[in-house]
């Protein structure tokens, strides 16, 4: 949808007028993607206790993020092809079968079949969420749309394990995953309503498997390395995933069907800048996601309630850090670019000092600064990329985006893992080495954040201070 110099839309206009039934489908497609992490995580021990293997476990996540990442990847090239409405009513389809197999299940294989089918469907949805929010609204909605994204994230993180927690008490873990059914359905509906039909494109497709295929053995080799304790055999997992991934992403960018756009691994390019600055955030912030909550309980005596809602605490302040700036002014979206990656190594700083101190309300405070670095810098960030993306490379760029996050994530939870390991947080007996790990890990959140803030600069000097107009 083209777009002129226009005010942001009023929220009203977003949620209940012109705008309404837009957002209210991206919105359900985002609660669809966080409910079901939420709900599966709460309902997980009671389906071990069920169906046993325990030993699979590790693989009910593992398998979602190397399906999610593989389909992620794929999601701009798919799109292009056949069009918005198609790909994701299938993918929402596949996501349905997933949570039928996964609900249905006499054993924890089948439960992991399905968390892939699952992840399979989301990893589209997810993508092709952000491909949406550009065609389907103005430029100028596009903060306003993230800002309310992120209310359905932070409320899916608090009534997701609550009303999870709820039905596996009144009536099963089974039950717990069959209350994902209706919103699908409801999704499925709305997708054929809201999303304008568009011919298949007449190109040849060439369909990418064998580069799909090695990001596929990269995330599995960063699952490896999380779950490894030995740290040798980790630091060579991980050695392996980097090699993978990074040689995959280094030949599309010479590929006649690239999954990425072609300028991901050229400096300096606008586009690709944005993506790594984000990239680079998540991977950073992976730590805190990781250890927060274990160390709350372990360090402070927090029960798992109140560990789970500190480490809440962060997608609060993202939450509300966006609904802040949504509207902001032109003149102060290059500062809060800028500021979104300094609050980051500032908040992972003073993370790694309140361990070491032994200060819960520092930790908090810190904790709402890393919340309010994605909240201010996220959506322009996004917005700046897709404004840059080159023309036909803009589904490929919109898809890119939450794969690409994903992926660094998934990267900082390995490596915060290994550094956790060999510095101590696997001494759950031992508070002061706990500590030590803590302040490890954190600092090393710092560290990956810290490259982040030039390239924000590198954004900001090389591209526009107002996002040229998309078109869709």
């Amino acid at each position: 949808m083209n777009s002129s110099a226009n005010p942001p839309p009023t929220w009203d206009e977003l949620l209940f007028g012109r705008y309404a039934a837009v957002a209210w489908t991206l919105c359900l497609g985002t609660a669809m993607h966080a409910t079901a992490w939420y709900i599966l995580a709460t309902a997980l021990p009671s389906t071990v206790a069920d169906v046993g293997g325990a030993a699979l476990v590790s693989w009910v996540v593992s398998i979602y993020l190397v399906a999610s990442i593989v389909t992620g990847s794929a999601s701009g090239l798919l799109k292009s092809r056949y069009g918005s409405r198609p790909v994701v009513v299938v993918a929402a389809t596949v996501f349905l079968i997933g949570t039928v197999v996964a609900a249905t299940a006499t054993s924890m294989a089948m439960v992991v079949a399905g968390r892939a089918l699952q992840g399979f469907g989301e990893g589209v949805i997810w993508a092709v969420t952000t491909i949406l929010v550009k065609d389907l609204l103005p430029n100028e909605a596009v903060p306003p749309m993230y800002a309310i994204l992120g209310v359905v994230w932070a409320a899916a993180a608090v009534i997701g394990p609550l009303a999870s927690g709820i039905l596996v008490e009144v009536w099963s873990w089974r039950g717990a995953l069959w209350s994902l059914q209706p919103i699908a359905v409801v999704y499925i509906a709305l997708v054929q309503f809201v999303v304008p039909p568009v011919a298949p494109s007449r190109a040849e497709l060439r369909f990418p498997l064998l580069r799909l295929l090695l990001i596929a053995a990269g995330v599995v080799a960063l699952s490896v390395g999380a779950a490894i304790a030995d740290p040798m055999p980790s630091a060579l997992a991980l050695a392996i995933a980097v090699a993978l991934i990074a040689g995959t992403l280094i030949a599309d960018g010479g590929a006649r069907t690239p999954l990425f756009p072609r300028d991901l691994m050229r400096r300096g390019a606008v586009a690709p800048t944005g993506i790594w600055v984000l990239t680079l955030m998540f991977c950073a912030e992976a730590g805190v996601s990781v250890y927060v909550a274990l160390l709350a309980q372990q360090l402070f005596g927090a029960s798992p309630v109140v560990a789970g809602y500190i480490l809440a605490v962060v997608a609060f302040a993202w939450t509300s850090g966006a609904l802040a700036v949504a509207r902001a002014r032109r003149s102060v979206v290059d500062i809060l670019i800028l500021a979104g990656p300094i609050l980051l190594v500032a908040g992972l700083v003073g993370t790694a000092v309140a361990f070491a101190a032994h200060a819960l309300i520092l930790l908090i405070v810190a904790l709402v600064v890393v919340g309010l670095a994605f909240g201010f810098a996220y959506t322009f960030v996004a917005q700046r990329v897709l404004a840059h993306a080159r023309p036909e490379e803009s589904d490929v760029t919109a898809g890119a985006l939450p794969t690409l996050e994903a992926t660094g994530a998934a990267f900082g939870a390995a490596l915060a893992g290994l550094v956790g390991n060999l510095t101590g947080i696997a001494a759950l007996g031992d508070p002061d080495a706990l500590r030590s790990g803590a302040v490890w890990v954190m600092a090393l959140g710092a560290a990956i954040a810290t490259p982040a803030v030039l390239g924000a600069f590198v954004l900001v000097r090389r591209s526009a201070p107002v996002p040229a107009p998309v078109s869709g």
